[in-house]
Order: structure tokens, then C-alpha cells, then sequence
């Protein structure tokens, strides 16, 4: 990733944790002065609950993108994390290339007449450091 993209990505979560921050300390404690205490315990575990999701992104963007940017001495640190999952429901014959049942098709044809039903989560995580020499 380009580091310009790195560097708007990195300020942009700053600013969006500094800004989440100063809204909980500052402006909600201000504004919330004059509700009842019922109300108060009801909004603010709602807005807690929603400043943690919310935060929790905006955290990771922060330090992802403060660590892929270049290092001194050119150095480039970068961090990869994914996330994925798919599901396959193949019933028998409605795939030539899985498992159709056409007994002249047995080449590309690995689940000859099986059902197949596949479920796939994968995390991942890259790291990876370069330098010039």
C-alpha cells in the first residue's frame, strides 16, 4: 500500500479517536447534566456499547496503518489482516467438473456422483518487514 494512503488512513482513525474521545468527556458529560439518572444508565450503555464497536475499528486502522508506514532508514513494516468464509452445497450430478454422474466423464471428474457440502472460515495474518540493502 502506497504510503500516502497509509499516512490519510492513519490521521483520518486519529482524528476519528481523538474526536470520539472529546465527545464522551467533553460534550456528552455537558449535555447529559440535566437527564435523570433512570435515563442515564439506559444511554449510556447504548452509547458505550456503540463507542466499543465503533472504537474497536478505528483502533485498528490506527496501529495497521501506523505500522505499514516506512520506518527510518526505509525500512517497511506491513500488516495484513483478513477474514473469510464461504459455503458450497453441491448435490450429486450438478457439477461436471465435481461430480457429475456421466460415467464418460471421469477425468475432471473428482467426486464421481457424491453430494459435496463444504464450509470454509479462514483468518489471516501477514507480516512482513523489507529494507533495502
Amino acid at each position: 500500500m502506497s504510503y500516502a494512503i497509509l499516512l490519510i488512513l492513519h490521521l483520518a482513525a486519529a482524528v476519528a479517536f481523538i474526536g470520539t474521545l472529546f465527545y464522551q468527556v467533553v460534550i456528552w458529560r455537558a449535555a447529559s447534566r440535566p437527564l435523570p439518572d433512570s435515563a442515564l444508565v439506559e444511554i449510556n450503555a447504548r452509547l458505550s456499547g456503540v463507542t466499543r464497536r465503533v472504537l474497536h475499528w478505528v483502533v485498528m486502522v490506527l496501529y495497521g496503518a501506523g505500522i505499514g508506514m516506512k520506518l527510518e532508514g526505509g525500512g517497511v513494516m506491513d500488516l495484513g489482516v483478513a477474514y473469510f468464509k464461504n459455503s458450497l452445497d453441491m448435490p450429486s450430478g450438478t457439477s461436471p467438473l465435481g461430480n457429475d454422474t456421466d460415467p464418460l466423464n471421469f477425468i475432471y471428474n473428482p467426486f464421481f456422483g457424491t453430494d459435496v457440502k463444504t464450509d470454509l472460515s479462514v483468518f489471516l495474518l501477514e507480516f512482513s518487514y523489507s529494507k533495502p540493502f
